[in-house]
């Protein structure tokens, strides 16, 4: 007996658990988007800095890192937000149901293994999903090989006219000289 109600509260479940599965792959996907736009945005604001780097010869992963940080980083704090107010209402609502769902077959799960384990999952979904797209938005701007970007030039050729030392002995004087592609 009640098999057809327990059949009607199965399709029930299935359905909030698809609908559930929908908006949680959504909002990782809204996540992705707006951790990557704001890797994006501080990649074009540090623009100078980066051709600095590149300049100086450091390599892609060099100039990666530091972005790769910002992004797990903005990942951790947006984690850490809706953990700490899942963490409390689903307090607030284990000790208000007992009463409610004393007579009954249901109950709910004790919070401390529970909150426990969907706290870690969260903070480690949300590091992933902040490193995974602070590398999506970085795929654009650093490509290629994790080699220099340039070679930096030798900076004492010996036909240079770059002089260290005035003649008369004074202090040292550096003039400065272009080539094709460097100014110093």
């Amino acid at each position: 007996y009640g098999g057809a109600t327990a059949d009607k509260l199965f399709e029930t479940i299935a359905t909030i658990r698809t609908i559930g599965l929908v908006i949680i792959i959504g909002l990782l996907l809204v996540a992705v988007f707006l951790i990557s736009n704001t890797i994006r945005i501080t990649i074009f604001s540090r623009s100078t800095e980066i051709e600095i780097m590149r300049l100086v010869g450091a390599k892609n992963s060099f100039i990666r890192w530091p972005f790769l940080i910002e992004g797990a980083i903005i990942g951790l704090i947006g984690a850490l937000i809706p953990m700490t107010f899942l963490v409390f209402l689903y307090r607030f609502i284990f000790n208000v149901s007992g009463d409610y769902l004393a007579g009954t077959n249901f109950g709910l799960l004790t919070p401390n293994p529970l909150l426990l384990y969907i706290s870690l999952l969260m903070v480690g979904i949300g590091i992933f999903i902040g490193a995974f797209g602070s590398v999506f938005s970085m795929r654009r701007f650093l490509v290629g090989a994790d080699e220099p970007a340039d070679p930096p030039p030798q900076a004492f050729e010996e036909d240079s006219n770059l002089e260290l030392f005035s003649g008369d002995g004074s202090l040292p004087e550096a003039r400065l000289f272009i080539t094709k592609e460097w100014v110093w």
